[in-house]
């Protein structure tokens, strides 16, 4: 028997030996470099654990933003007639005129069948954005131990303008609705938390200016971003300012700034109960 042929093979696998184990070793340790965090699906424990992946929640909701570009509320066809506003057309209109069928789908388009609303008229869709962005907020304050000061600032103003935005689409289409600032739970929140009555016209329209008060106010964030920005594309003082003054301007009509309703309201989710000739100075002024 060749001896140096064995001792070569028993030293080869001492060899191979010895690196399985460094390598088995190195992996399991806990901050081995090829540890990694998977952004694609974070826990509780590593979402709110720095700014980086907290602003991966933040641009969930930032990507919820309705499309633009769409000929909504009216149509190109109801421009050339006295009927500026595309009326039982649309499904969101079928709904304010109570010509509504829920047990359709809607198909969209002009002479669409008529059913359940959907997109930025959407109550719905609505909610399911803003409980995120209270989550949102709620989880910054909850975990501010692990953000500066600075980006707990601005970000809570981001959020916040989001979903006073998210609220004015709403706002706009139905009138009053229930305002919700806290993150509702069927496991903690009483039967009446769950259960709250729509608040006002007047309620919902000073409710979301006061928001946008609130950011104008705090001056966190930037009046715009330059393209070459990293928060290019984020909420600004603005874009603040550029939505209440057109909520001002929309809430001074005599559609909602007047004593009588155009339709029966007796709870006032429609218009404001009364005219006041301030509303439209106020608008003035913001604009």
């Amino acid at each position: 028997m060749n001896h140096k042929y064995i001792t070569r093979n028993i030293i080869f696998l001492c060899i191979i030996l010895v690196c399985i184990i460094s390598i088995s070793t190195i992996s399991c340790k806990k901050d081995a470099f090829l540890d990694t965090t998977n952004k694609t699906n974070l826990d509780d424990g590593t979402l709110w654990a720095s700014e980086q992946n907290a602003d991966i929640f933040l641009n969930g909701c930032y990507a919820n933003l309705y499309p633009t570009g769409a000929d909504w509320p009216d149509t190109q066809m109801d421009n050339f007639s006295d009927d500026a506003h595309a009326r039982v057309y649309f499904n969101s209109y079928s709904w304010k005129e109570g010509n509504v069928d829920v047990s359709l789908r809607p198909s969209g388009g002009f002479g669409g069948s008529q059913g359940p609303s959907n997109g930025n008229n959407s109550w719905e869709t609505t909610y399911k954005n803003v409980r995120n962005i209270n989550s949102f907020i709620e989880n910054l304050r909850e975990h501010s131990s692990n953000f500066t000061t600075s980006y707990v600032a601005k970000r809570s103003d981001e959020a916040t303008f989001l979903r006073a935005y998210y609220y004015s689409e709403l706002f706009m289409r139905i009138g009053g609705f229930i305002i919700d600032t806290v993150v509702q739970s069927r496991a903690t929140s009483t039967l009446d938390e769950l259960r709250k009555p729509r608040n006002t016209y007047e309620e919902t329209f000073n409710f979301i200016i006061s928001e946008l008060d609130k950011i104008i106010n705090n001056g966190n964030l930037k009046i715009k971003y330059e393209n070459s920005d990293p928060d290019g594309g984020r909420a600004t003082l603005g874009a603040a300012m550029v939505l209440k003054g057109w909520l001002q301007l929309f809430a001074a009509s005599p559609a909602y700034n007047s004593a009588l309703p155009a339709v029966a309201d007796p709870g006032n989710l429609q218009h404001f109960g009364s005219y006041n000739a301030a509303r439209w100075a106020d608008a003035a002024a913001t604009n």
